[in-house]
């Protein structure tokens, strides 16, 4: 059994038993439940049905089928299952689930998903997890990405459902893969937490000017809105937008207990090496410091609504002298030198030591990225 030890409701994943088959029956038969999975299910689903799906789970082979009852307070209310391929992907598993209509939207599935991946890692051999949900299917796909995953690509016409092709996404997790994320958050942008984000970097950070930002991306297929994602949460948010000869930046934020870790900086480094762009961004005088610091070239300007407005632009190869590169890599050494100094201490806290193991990691990304340059 996979129980949650936070000392909420009693969300656990546990192997079937016989007499799960009511339950099982009551989650599933569903056709809001069955859109979103693949064909071959029954419907209506009888009792027996259940109690023919349990015994074949149980006499599954153990090594290449490892399924679940997703239980609150040990009533069955869901199913997740992890199964292996084979041949050269033989340590790489498919992830399937579904939970009864009733509990959506209530966090329970995005903690069955990661006491799933974590029992996976954990006890088998397996490194790589995917699910392919469909492109429709948001609620799955936010789901995905707070238990972790990350978004890989759009697998177009992929599946026949109901006489129609349709998309499908790739969503991925591997082994050790907690480490920070730089990737597409945009199926997230209408959550609370990042609505705070949002709001510390928004001109008019109030609930309606967060509103209007969060309907300015999701009504845009040329405005792309990325995250600084830790073990699920989103720490930090970019959005922006590409054109041809650079990225502008239209927003960028850090979570209030995660700010002058780093993370600003290597959202910043992460865009410029996943583009291999200039970067352009406007700001306040309250917030051009930080792109100065970053190596940013600063412009005044007069904005006729915001007034005195800094125009920001992060040029590539040949942008900076060679006096300007040695400094940033010195300030970023010694940043680094000094963490892995703290690092040293028996009596750090756990807490603060991930902290800092953290901020290493991002701080090296921007470093990467210095020497990258410096050689050119």
């Amino acid at each position: 059994m996979v129980k949650n030890q936070s000392g909420k409701p009693n969300i656990c994943l546990r192997e079937w038993k016989a007499e799960d088959a009511p339950d099982l029956m009551a989650a599933i038969n569903n056709i809001k439940v069955l859109e979103n999975l693949r064909d071959g299910i029954p419907y209506p689903y009888t009792n027996e049905d259940a109690a023919e799906f349990i015994t074949a789970t149980l006499s599954a082979e153990k090594d290449s089928q490892y399924a679940f009852a997703i239980c609150l307070d040990d009533k069955v209310i869901g199913s997740i299952g992890v199964f292996r391929k084979d041949n050269v992907h033989r340590y790489t598993a498919e992830m399937g689930y579904y939970i009864a209509e009733p509990y959506w939207g209530k966090g329970i599935m995005t903690k069955a998903v990661r006491q799933m991946s974590a029992y996976i890692f954990a006890n088998t051999d397996i490194t790589r997890i995917f699910a392919e949900p469909y492109t429709h299917n948001n609620a799955s796909c936010r789901v995905l990405e707070k238990a972790g995953f990350q978004f890989e690509g759009v697998l177009r016409k992929n599946a026949v459902k109901n006489g129609q092709a349709v998309d499908m996404r790739m969503y991925a997790i591997v082994e050790d893969s907690n480490e920070p994320m730089f990737q597409d958050i945009k199926l997230r942008i209408a959550e609370p937490e990042v609505g705070v984000i949002i709001s510390y970097a928004a001109m008019d950070g109030s609930p309606e000017g967060v509103a209007k930002e969060t309907k300015m991306y999701l009504s845009s297929d040329n405005l792309k809105f990325y995250g600084w994602v830790e073990d699920g949460r989103v720490v930090g948010i970019c959005g922006f937008e590409v054109h041809y000869d650079k990225v502008d930046i239209q927003l960028i934020s850090v979570a209030e207990d995660r700010q002058k870790q780093g993370i600003g900086g290597a959202m910043v480094a992460a865009l410029q090496k996943l583009y291999g762009l200039p970067l352009r961004a406007e700001t306040v005088e309250e917030a051009v410091g930080f792109y100065r610091k970053l190596g940013f070239i600063t412009t005044a300007f007069q904005h006729p609504e915001w007034g005195e407005k800094y125009t920001c632009v992060l040029k590539l190869t040949g942008g900076f002298t060679a006096e300007e590169l040695t400094e940033a890599h010195r300030s970023l050494s010694s940043t680094i030198n000094k963490c892995e100094k703290i690092l040293g201490s028996d009596k750090l806290p756990q807490a603060q030591r991930t902290l800092t193991e953290r901020r290493i990691s991002a701080l090296k990304i921007a470093l990467e990225l210095i020497e990258k340059e410096q050689n050119q």
